[in-house]
C-alpha cells in the first residue's frame, strides 16, 4: 500500500467510525469514473461508498458543498431513491455515503418505467418547495438561462480545446478532428441555429425568469444512477443547482454512455414542461429543447476530448487513478458525431 492509500485507509476508517460503525476496516475497492476518485468501503458489518473531490487552483469548484447541499436539500424533498450522505471531511474533501447495492444500466434496460422514475425524480425535486432552494442551492455547473449563453458554452469548451499540446500523435489526431471536422461542423450549424430561434420568436438575449428554472441534479441521465429490483437510485450531484430546463433536457438525451431512445423525447419534454407551467400551453421549452439539441451534441463531443484539455485531464486523471483514456476518448468522439447526423435534425 502506497503513503497515499494509507493516507486514504486512515481518513476512511475515522469517516465510518463516526457513523457510529467500529468494526474493522477490511479493505478498499478503486471505482474509477467521473470526475472524483472513489472507493467501495467494507468493514465487517457494512459497505459505504467514499467519494474524494477533486480540487485545484485552476478548478475551485466547491464539489463537495455542491453535493452535500443537494443531497440535504433531496431529502428535505421526501426523495429517497438517493444515497444519503452519512460523514464527511471538510478540510480533505471526503464524503462517505450509503453504499446502494445494485448496477448501472444498460442501454437495453431502458423503458418507459425508468424514463418515468428519472421524471418523478426531477418532479419531486421541483414540487412547491422551490423557494427554499433559493438560498440554498447554488446555479449548476456551466448553468445557462438564455440561448445567448447556451451558445457561449459551447463555444469556451471549443477554445479551451484549443490549448490541447501536440505532445504526442494521439495529440496530433485530436486536434487534427477538431480543426478539420468538429468545429467546422458547429460554424456550419451556428447560423443556421440562430435564424432557426430567432424565426421561431425566441430572442437570443432574453433570459429565463426565475419561474421558468429548474433545480436540476445536472449531468442528469441513467449513466448517473444504480439499478436495483427494478429501482433507480440517482447519484453524483456536484454539478447540481438552479437551471435551464431544456439544457437538461437536451443532457439527459445527448449524454452518450447510456443513450436514451429518442422517442421518448417528446413526452420527456411534456412532462418537464407541465412541471413548470402547467396547464399553459404557451411556452418555449419543447421549441428551445429541439432548437439546442444538435449543439448539446457538439458539446458532449467537445466533454469526451476533455482528457486532452490541460485543466481538465488532470481532473480526469485524478478520477481515473492516472489511466490515460485519451485514444478511448477521441475514437468516442469521432463515432458520437458519426452517428449524431445533426444536419438531418432540423
Amino acid at each position: 500500500m502506497d503513503p497515499v492509500e494509507k493516507h486514504i485507509h486512515k481518513l476512511s476508517s475515522q469517516l465510518v467510525q463516526k457513523t457510529g460503525d467500529n468494526s474493522t476496516l477490511q479493505g478498499l475497492q478503486k471505482c474509477s469514473g467521473g470526475n472524483n476518485k472513489s472507493w467501495i468501503v467494507r468493514t465487517k458489518e457494512n459497505s459505504y461508498f467514499l467519494k474524494h473531490y477533486f480540487f485545484s487552483k485552476k478548478d475551485k469548484r466547491d464539489r463537495l458543498g455542491a453535493e452535500i447541499s443537494f443531497v440535504g436539500f433531496a431529502g428535505h424533498s421526501g426523495i429517497k431513491n438517493i444515497p444519503r450522505l452519512l460523514a464527511m471531511d471538510r478540510r480533505n474533501l471526503l464524503g462517505l455515503f450509503q453504499f446502494i447495492e445494485g448496477r448501472k444500466p444498460t442501454e437495453e434496460d431502458i423503458e418507459l418505467d425508468y424514463i418515468k422514475q428519472a421524471l418523478g425524480f426531477i418532479r419531486k425535486l421541483n414540487y412547491g418547495n422551490k423557494g427554499s432552494a433559493l438560498h440554498s442551492l447554488p446555479y449548476a455547473s456551466d448553468a445557462c438561462f438564455s440561448i445567448a449563453e447556451h451558445i457561449a458554452s459551447l463555444e469556451r469548451r471549443f477554445k479551451s480545446l484549443q490549448d490541447i499540446v501536440q505532445t504526442d500523435s494521439v495529440c496530433l489526431e485530436a486536434k487534427q478532428f477538431i480543426s478539420e471536422v468538429l468545429y467546422p461542423e458547429w460554424k456550419g450549424l451556428k447560423p443556421v441555429i440562430k435564424k432557426k430561434i430567432v424565426g421561431s420568436g425566441i430572442k437570443l438575449e432574453q433570459r429565463l425568469c426565475l419561474e421558468e428554472t429548474i433545480i436540476s441534479p445536472s449531468d442528469f441521465g441513467f449513466h448517473n444512477s444504480i439499478l436495483t429490483k427494478k429501482k433507480l437510485f440517482f447519484i453524483d450531484f456536484e454539478y447540481a443547482g438552479w437551471d435551464d430546463p431544456a439544457k437538461m433536457i437536451c443532457d439527459f438525451f445527448c449524454q452518450p454512455e447510456i443513450p436514451v431512445p429518442l422517442d421518448y423525447f417528446t413526452c420527456f419534454v411534456n412532462d418537464v414542461s407541465s412541471m413548470i407551467y402547467g396547464r399553459n400551453k404557451k411556452n418555449t421549452l419543447t421549441r428551445r429543447s429541439k432548437l439546442l439539441f444538435p449543439l448539446y451534441r457538439l458539446k458532449w463531443c467537445c466533454i469526451m476530448l476533455n482528457d486532452f484539455v490541460p485543466a481538465a485531464g488532470k481532473r480526469k486523471k485524478f478520477a481515473f487513478f492516472g489511466e490515460d483514456r485519451r485514444q478511448i476518448q477521441l475514437i468516442k468522439a469521432i463515432c458520437y458525431l458519426k452517428a449524431s447526423n445533426l444536419k438531418d435534425w432540423f
